[in-house]
């Protein structure tokens, strides 16, 4: 049993076609455990994503592994596909700020054209004319672990990337903390993109990209979803 992917979005870069988010229910529920469950990107997740709280206890790393391991050993329940419901709104709503406000930027490479966007949650979203290939919060994610791991290894280590936390952080939901991760995203975006742009990989940036500086708190409010 795995997650069932009911999102698609727009992406207004691909002709009007409708992508879906994520190849595979596989992907759907690794990206939930590398990224939503796992610290210290879970516990800004959790100001991002309504009822976050009822899958998972953010400031418990225990509750947190319990939620990850159940994906894999015991087969997602409805909590676990309001989670992954609620974390595909957001890679949404990022895809359609990025391209909106000028956040993003399209390569091609041997795999094919890939977009990349940023939203004002500070979601960083990568795409092709097919699918969302990943969806994160940069500047907290942790890196990807040398080897892959299969639904296999998934039953006994459902979060590859997690390491020993000795604390957790503690996320205020409040206007200034959602605006420190966006502009702690931002800068890691902009590298991302400063990187592209030096090896000649970019093909069609939009015009906020090509500005060194984050926009001020005052336009970001503007700018926001008001429901967020």
């Amino acid at each position: 049993m795995a997650i069932q992917k009911t999102e698609r979005i727009k992406t207004r870069l691909s002709e009007g076609t409708t992508i879906s988010v994520f190849a595979k229910e596989g992907d759907a529920q690794a990206h939930l455990c590398d990224h939503v469950l796992t610290p210290p990107e879970a516990q800004h997740w959790a100001v991002l994503i309504i009822n976050y709280a009822v899958a998972a206890n953010p400031q418990s790393d225990s509750s947190l592994h319990e939620r990850a391991a159940s994906l894999w050993n015991d087969g997602p329940n409805d909590v676990d596909q309001a989670l992954y419901e609620g974390y595909a709104e957001q890679i949404g709503y990022s895809v359609d700020e990025g391209l909106r406000w000028g956040w993003y930027w399209s390569e091609l490479g041997p795999m094919g054209r890939r977009w990349f966007a940023l939203g004002t949650s500070g979601i960083y979203v990568i795409w092709n004319k097919h699918t969302i290939v990943t969806g994160m919060l940069p500047a907290w994610a942790k890196p990807r672990p040398r080897e892959s791991s299969s639904w296999f290894d998934r039953k006994s280590n459902p979060r590859p990337r997690a390491t020993s936390e000795t604390s957790l952080p503690l996320v205020t939901d409040d206007k200034n903390k959602r605006y420190q991760i966006f502009k702690d995203c931002f800068t890691c975006v902009r590298r991302e993109y400063i990187a592209a742009y030096n090896e000649r990989r970019v093909e069609s940036p939009g015009t906020q990209m090509q500005s060194q500086d984050v926009i001020d708190q005052n336009i970001w409010n503007r700018l926001r979803r008001p429901s967020r």
